[in-house]
């Protein structure tokens, strides 16, 4: 297996990212308003959620559905990472290969959680995005590295808009 730590170039499968768990611990909360306590619970069940195997459904740019090979699926892991899967077959044995990793960041407690991506260590070359989980359904919507965080989950019609729409369903 061959692994590359990208400079953040969105690669086929779709993007990667890791959850910024500080300031989200419930052991050292103080008796608060019910509603801020169930904010937090549902930050970290976002936080939580939002891990494992998730299998790419849909694919998106420039306002234009792209064919989405089968197998390839994104991994979130606990270490805050995530790596892009293509199935391999074609030229190698049978299994996976990790087309992209990079480490993430999310904001659960925003109304879309935000989430931030690099592949640099020193978080330099960042992609902004939002995400949302419904059930069993994971949507990522990305924008160009450097560029503003996506208000909407959908992609621009223009060329350059940079923008990616990427819907996952959990992995059984």
């Amino acid at each position: 297996m061959r692994l590359r730590r990208t400079s953040f170039v969105l690669l086929a499968a779709g993007a990667c990212a890791l959850a910024d768990h500080r300031g989200l611990s419930l052991a050292d909360e103080r008796p608060a308003a019910s509603a801020a306590r169930a904010g937090t619970a549902g930050a970290k069940s976002l936080l939580v959620r939002v891990r494992g195997k998730w299998l790419l459904e849909s694919r998106t740019i420039l306002g234009v559905p792209q064919q989405v090979e089968k197998g390839v699926f994104l991994l979130v892991t606990n270490e805050g990472q995530m790596e892009d899967h293509v199935p391999n077959g074609r030229f190698e044995e049978a299994g996976t290969t990790i087309v992209g990793r990079v480490d993430y960041r999310i904001n659960p407690t925003s109304d879309p959680a935000q989430i931030d991506a690099t592949g640099m260590a020193n978080w330099t070359a960042i992609r902004r995005g939002m995400l949302k989980l419904e059930g069993e359904t994971l949507t990522l919507c990305w924008s160009k590295v450097g560029e503003a965080r996506p208000t909407r989950f959908e992609t621009g019609e223009e060329p350059g808009d940079g923008r990616v729409l990427l819907t996952y369903r959990k992995a059984k």
